[in-house]
């Protein structure tokens, strides 16, 4: 939808206007449970969806590494993107496929949903064959109501239900709701740099840069599209 105008897009107007833009991106750490020293890292260019995170995907016929840098904690990624994580020689502590992880639990980076953990067995790791290869660490963080897969992959593990209260604490205007309170009221997009301090912070933000791709931006207000 459209937050400047506070109206929802039909899909030929969510096509109508793509520009090429740059976006924050970051490398999250999720700690496992049965080892807080050993962390998932997921991709993600929206960072300001992190709040809303519920499970983790991984491809289960890939390959991916345990790694170990400069600090105590070993890093999950995916084999063929080992080096674009950090700018430092990691040692390779163990390879293995991606059916190892699944099931796994991991501590949420929010406290604001992690009731759904007992609840709905949220914050666990997700087998989806959706993943791709030329981007990202093969780890796929999932905020099921910002985006049809994510909520696809989330709704058929049981993670959330067609009857259950949504996971979307964002208002019609793209702001974020009580939900969400150390955030309440502010624009998603000016939330980023604040989560990502937090994130820095708690030592969750393993990498960060700037991503460019093409984003639809509203034909009416030339501003981003929240969806």
């Amino acid at each position: 939808f459209r937050a400047s105008t506070v109206v929802p897009l039909i899909p030929i107007e969510f096509h109508s206007q793509i520009k090429y833009a740059s976006t924050f991106s970051v490398h999250v750490g999720f700690r496992l449970d049965e080892n807080p020293n050993r962390w998932m890292v997921a991709w993600t260019t929206t960072p300001w969806t992190l709040p809303s995170n519920l499970a983790l995907i991984v491809y289960p016929d890939l390959e991916y590494v345990v790694a170990k840098g400069m600090v105590k904690y070993e890093y999950y990624v995916m084999w063929s993107m080992l080096q674009k994580l950090k700018n430092e020689n990691l040692e390779i502590v163990e390879k293995v496929k991606g059916s190892v992880f699944v099931g796994k639990t991991y501590q949420p980076l929010f406290p604001y949903f992690a009731h759904l953990k007992e609840e709905r067995k949220a914050f666990r790791v997700l087998s989806g064959t959706f993943i791709t290869t030329d981007q990202g660490t093969g780890v796929v963080h999932q905020a099921p109501y910002f985006g049809e897969a994510a909520f696809q992959c989330c709704l058929e593990h049981g993670v959330i239900s067609k009857y259950m209260k949504p996971i979307c604490p964002v208002d019609e205007t793209g702001k974020y709701t009580s939900e969400v309170a150390d955030y309440v009221g502010v624009f998603v997009k000016d939330a980023d740099k604040a989560i990502m301090k937090r994130l820095k912070e708690s030592g969750h933000l393993v990498r960060e840069g700037e991503f460019h791709d093409d984003y639809p931006f509203c034909w009416q207000s030339d501003t981003p599209l929240i969806y």
